[in-house]
């Protein structure tokens, strides 16, 4: 999971989580395994048959991504943010 994920992933509406969701205590450890075998069965029975068998699912999730994804989720955000919360305070 990465920390996108965690604040505006909502799964199977607008992507996908890979690997178990960690708490906040542990963003830190790897698990590689756990993760490596979530991909592969979301992609084997989530992903590719969705993308190949149910279009009209396929191009609603994408839809919904960028429609909740893109947003908040972007350059001009994150540079304001940078902004406000580091370099005004910097300049003081």
């Amino acid at each position: 999971w990465d920390g996108w994920w965690l604040e505006g992933g909502i799964e199977g509406v607008n992507g996908w989580g890979i690997g178990p969701k960690p708490s906040w205590q542990d963003m830190t450890d790897s698990n590689d395994e756990e993760d490596l075998e979530d991909l592969y069965n979301k992609l084997a029975y989530i992903i590719i048959p969705t993308y190949y068998k149910h279009k009209d699912e396929w191009v609603k999730l994408m839809k919904n991504s960028i429609a909740t994804i893109g947003p908040y989720f972007n350059t001009h955000r994150m540079v304001s943010e940078y902004i406000s919360k580091v370099y005004k305070i910097g300049l003081r």
